[in-house]
């Protein structure tokens, strides 16, 4: 495999845990995503050139209820 350590694309993806279980599911190496400091909820994979890619979405945020 060719490395291209200095590369990533980033891709806008809606549904980060679905796509982790699907490629996981085809037996892609995938990292478990997570959501990042800046918010946004991530997962990264290389393609067979060795490119760096990341799925990402804004991570939902979970509403607080305030009690009177």
């Amino acid at each position: 495999m060719r490395g291209h350590r200095d590369c990533c694309l980033y891709l806008g993806c809606p549904d980060v845990d679905a796509a982790y279980e699907e490629l996981l599911g085809k037996g892609a190496a995938v990292a478990k995503p997570h959501v990042t400091g800046y918010g946004m909820r991530q997962m990264y994979l290389n393609d067979p050139d060795g490119y760096g890619v990341c799925l990402q979405w804004r991570a939902e945020v979970e509403e607080k209820t305030v009690e009177p």
